[in-house]
């Protein structure tokens, strides 16, 4: 569904929408470079947790521009961009209002560099 959402925004605004991916690859960049140090990574998880969510809140935290990664979509964008995106988030949520549970954890990486 997020991508679907991103794609639209592409289309319709111009504007990519950043994506977990950044973080994913800031990690591997991370883990690489400590590996080629010879230093140790370990991961700790250090929180967990379960989001709760819905269609609708989606498109009002989109509409409202929430996230940092949604504030280059310009005014103008916006209206076509919900009426577009709305009947999609819908039948992907069963229903705007059902509520969805996605599980979410803070993950800590870290590297010991080489004494």
């Amino acid at each position: 569904m997020i991508a679907r959402a991103r794609a639209l925004v592409r289309e319709i605004a111009g504007v990519d929408v950043a994506s977990r991916e950044r973080n994913h690859t800031a990690d591997r960049t991370f883990a690489d470079h400590a590996r080629s140090v010879g230093a140790p990574l370990a991961q700790a998880t250090l929180a967990r947790w379960v989001e709760h969510f819905s269609g609708r809140g989606l498109l009002t935290a989109l509409a409202n521009r929430t996230y940092s990664s949604t504030w280059a979509i310009s005014e103008a964008a916006m209206p076509e961009l919900l009426r577009r995106l709305t009947p999609q988030v819908d039948a992907l949520c069963g229903g705007l209002d059902r509520s969805i549970d996605s599980p979410a954890a803070f993950i800590l990486l870290t590297a010991r560099l080489p004494g």
